[in-house]
Parts: C-alpha cells; structure tokens; sequence
C-alpha cells in the first residue's frame, strides 16, 4: 500500500517519499481519488491558523468527503493534555463508529478511519501527525498534497485543475488550498533551509547535534528502507524554530515519524530512553513503538475493527493481560457475566440444579440433569 504522512503543520511526505514543506494555515486537499469518471473520497487537512513556533497549542482537524457524508476528526492539542471530536455530518458521533462508508475507532491516543475494505486507511495520532495508506487500485491515481503515487518522487508537484507542475512549492500548496465556506486565507510560504542560518551559532550546532541521532546505530536498521536524511533536516529546522529553552523536546516529531516510516515498513525500532523522547505511561500499561493494533479486552468480541493494523505506537497493556475498564487484567483473571452481574474470576453460583465457577471469563458447569428443567450448559 501506498503511504503519505503530515506532521507539526508543515511537514509532508508524499505517497511517492517526497519530503515537501510549507507554511499554511488554511485547509488543503491531502489525498484524493483521481481515477477518471470516479469521485470516491477525498481527504483535507485543516491547519491552525493560531500556531506559531513549537510550545503553543495548536489545533489540526482532518475532514474525510465521501459521498454526501462529511466526517470530521479534530483533536486541539495543549501542553500538557489533547482532547479531540469526531463528527459525522456535524452531528458529534462516538468510537466505535460504523455506518456504510466508514469504520472509525479509538486505539490508544490514535482515531483510525477505515473506509472501502482496505482501500483506505487513516490515521490520526491525536497531536498533529496524519498517515494515509491506499490500496494498488489507486497506484498513479491519487492528487493532493499527498502526490500522484506512481513511485517517481520528482513529479510530486502537480497543481490542481491544471494538472502542470508547479514552479515551487508554495505555488503547488496554494493550488490545493481547498478553503472552508466562510474561511480566509493567506498564501503559504515555503519553508526554505534559512530557518537554521538565520539561528544563532549555540542553537545552529545544538540543531545538528541532538538531530544526528537518527544516524546513529538506535535507527541503523530501517537506514536501507528509509533515508533518515531528510528526516534529519526538519528535525534540524524544528529545533531551530523552537522557543529558547524547548530544543532538546523539538527533536522528537521528527524522530517519531521516522520509526513510524518504519514500522509501516514493518522495521520496529527500539530507541527512546530516559534521556531520548521518553514516554510515560499509567502502570502497569508499557510503551512499545510497535504494539499489537488490537485493543485485547476480556470481552471474546471485544477488538477493535482495526486489528488488521500492522501495529501501533503507544502505551499498551503487557503481554499476557488485556485491557477491562482502562486496566490491564491477567487473562486467566477476566470476569464473567451472567444476567447483567458481573462476577470475579473464581466465583462460583448455582445455575438450576448445577454449579458454575468462573475462571478467566468463561464458566465452567457441572453437567447434572436437573428433574423436569432443560439441561443447562455453558
């Protein structure tokens, strides 16, 4: 499948891995079918008008079109915390979320969108960071920001209607400006290399320092499949465009969508630590780059529609427990039901004229014939 990323307001990466940056607040067309004759979905990000350099709270909002559906995810991101709406239609909606266009769910901090089958998928990680893979039905049919997907990287930048390519990058963003009703907005500007020279020395060598990092033995692995350079350079300009102070958390955008370019590759990397971007997460929940996409409940229905993932970046219950009311419950520890009661593992009642224990969410029953009742079993 093909994959196209956006991070931080003003970093993308084409489905074809192209790395293209600007400046816009307004809203664009990330990825479209442009199969001919066919108008299956189209999909726009909505920038923060409001956010500046790194530290401020920023907004970013997704609105996937398909059909006479609008579905709308929003997440506002704060310092400290980020809470986030899912709209259908503007009528606020819930995950899990099914109707026939679309299937949405909550993994972790992550809103996943599913649409066609397989065909299309999103992912939205709850800050600022939007992934987009497609089906080969739509290899060399896809336009927007996200690139025609036709493996050539160099003719990425094809405007809207006119098809031509564009002179520059900010030229090529504009054309794909696809502004709300009522929404105004200035024309982006091109990210050019500046934003470091125009640093000072301390924070120009700080930038190249704690950015080198990506080239380092942690990443080595995923070196051959995906080239960290790029990466490496908007880290560079992120930390350079950070608040005094900041730089050493500005790095970690950069690095986090590099490992996340690799486990789509199906490369897991281990490389945080105390000291490199930590996580922290509520025990006895652990953090992987790479966990199971299935959110593991008691319940044997209980997994999300997104199972198919290859895996997601978050904190995750250890293995060998699944997760019941935001805990995390050793298998053989679930809890069974029986007529709305909810009984410990361990538990035994009496069914009719049999006795029934509990052990690990399903029961286990005696198998007498009770006299003039229907047998009982479980």
């Amino acid at each position: 499948m093909g994959a196209c990323s956006t991070w931080g307001q003003r970093h993308y990466r084409t489905f074809d891995g192209r790395h293209i940056d600007f400046i816009g607040k307004c809203s664009y067309t990330l990825a479209q079918d442009c199969i001919p004759g066919s108008d299956q979905f189209s999909l726009h990000v909505q920038n923060d008008k409001t956010c500046g350099s790194a530290g401020m709270d920023c907004e970013r909002a997704l609105l996937l079109y398909i059909g006479e559906k609008t579905y709308k995810v929003r997440w506002l991101v704060h310092l400290i915390s980020s809470h986030g709406a899912i709209r259908v239609n503007g009528a606020k909606v819930s995950a899990p979320y099914k109707d026939t266009n679309v299937e949405v769910s909550k993994v972790h901090s992550y809103t996943i969108i599913r649409s066609q089958g397989d065909e299309l998928g999103i992912k939205f990680d709850g800050a600022s960071s939007i992934q987009v893979a497609v089906s080969h039905k739509y290899r060399n049919n896809t336009c927007g920001l996200c690139g025609n997907n036709n493996g050539i990287p160099d003719d990425d930048l094809l405007m809207a209607v006119t098809n031509k390519p564009a002179t520059s990058v900010a030229e090529f963003a504009e054309s794909w400006a696809m502004p709300e009703p009522n929404e105004k907005c200035e024309s982006p500007l091109e990210v050019t290399r500046d934003v470091c020279s125009n640093a000072s020395s301390v924070i120009r060598d700080a930038a190249k320092r704690i950015c080198m990092v990506l080239l380092s033995e942690n990443f080595s692995a995923c070196h051959t499949k995906v080239d960290p350079v790029p990466f490496v350079k908007r880290c560079e300009e992120d930390v350079c465009s950070c608040k005094f102070g900041e730089h050493s958390g500005c790095q970690c955008q950069a690095l986090t969508e590099y490992s996340r370019a690799c486990a789509s590759r199906e490369i897991m990397l281990d490389w945080r630590s105390q000291h490199l971007c930590p996580k922290q997460c509520i025990q006895p929940k652990v953090y992987s780059e790479c966990g199971p996409a299935c959110v593991k409940t008691c319940d044997a229905d209980g997994l999300q529609p997104t199972c198919h993932e290859t895996c997601i970046d978050g904190c995750h219950c250890p293995e060998g427990t699944v997760q019941t009311d935001n805990r995390c419950l050793p298998v053989n520890q679930c809890p069974c039901q029986h007529n709305g009661i909810t009984y410990v593992t361990g538990t035994t009642i009496r069914v009719g004229c049999n006795t029934c224990k509990c052990r690990g969410g399903s029961w286990t029953c005696s198998k007498h014939r009770c006299p003039g009742k229907p047998h009982v079993t479980y």
